[in-house]
């Protein structure tokens, strides 16, 4: 694949983790170890607590406060690290085409003077098509659509707010 500089800022977009993991624990086919490890704890501690249990409060605790913590930082890098989902974590832009879009991915371009106050360029590292046939759902957020895909190479693909106003969805 070839390879070009782009000395102008392309319209880079990226989801903040925050939002990707709340993604992630919302969906049920992902999200429950995280809702599994809280539904235990919780009903451990009321249990304790009605029951006068220490041992079962202190499990409890051990649970929501040490286990649940742990099963979120390895669901949320379980998924955000997959092939499916990593392309809306990195820097890219979306364009729209006549049957799709074209996801283009960014890397900075590393001079060979590595000084640091010069203006980042940045460089073209891969593209993806997405059909319009592809998409099964759309989800609304604040500043950006979440679009679920099938038959595509990403699972999910996240647009800009102000770029999906452009289209067109019925199954919104």
């Amino acid at each position: 694949m070839s390879q070009f500089l782009i000395k102008d800022r392309p319209k880079i977009f990226n989801v903040s983790g925050k939002d990707v993991f709340f993604n992630i624990i919302a969906t049920p086919s992902s999200g429950w170890p995280v809702w599994a490890s809280i539904s235990i704890g919780v009903a451990t501690l009321v249990a304790g607590l009605a029951t006068g249990e220490v041992l079962a409060v202190v499990a409890a605790l051990v649970v929501l406060l040490t286990i649940t913590p742990s099963i979120c930082v390895f669901t949320y890098y379980y998924h955000l690290l997959a092939s499916d989902i990593v392309t809306n974590v990195i820097m890219h832009s979306v364009e729209r085409h006549f049957n799709g879009f074209l996801v283009r991915l960014y890397k900075p371009h590393q001079d060979a003077g590595g000084e640091e106050t010069s203006p980042v360029s940045w460089t073209e590292c891969g593209r993806l098509t997405v059909y319009d046939t592809s998409v099964v759902k759309v989800k609304r957020y604040f500043n950006y659509y979440l679009l679920y895909l099938v038959d595509a190479p990403l699972r999910v693909l996240y647009v800009p707010a102000d770029f999906f106003l452009q289209l067109n969805y019925e199954n919104s």
